[in-house]
């Protein structure tokens, strides 16, 4: 005699298998600090990311929020500085005649 399966076969997902090496998607993500009361009121600090109209967190993203300390003070002037450009301001005056003929 013949025994069937017994149960339900539950079909997979195929598998996402593309070009190796290559990129297949990319979508720019923000952190954001959170603070919030959970169901129960407690009230909670998070780092999230927003990514694709979702958010995400890590499982010690509260743990990890708990252990983040003040920067010294002279640092955020410091990255403003760098990272705003403070060579100067911008020439005024071209070095290069871009009409002069170099034949």
């Amino acid at each position: 005699m013949i025994e069937r399966p017994k149960g339900v076969r539950v079909g997979r997902a195929p598998a996402r298998i593309g070009e190796p090496r290559t990129v297949a998607r990319v979508v720019p993500c923000e952190m954001v600090g959170v603070r919030y009361r959970d169901a129960k009121g407690v009230e909670r600090e998070e780092v999230l990311i927003s990514w694709d109209g979702k958010y995400f967190r890590a499982p010690n993203s509260r743990e990890w929020m708990a252990e983040l300390q003040p920067v010294p003070a002279w640092l955020p002037e410091a990255i403003r500085k760098k990272t705003m450009g403070t060579a100067g301001s911008a020439p005024t005056e071209d070095t290069v005649d871009v009409m002069e003929d170099v034949s």
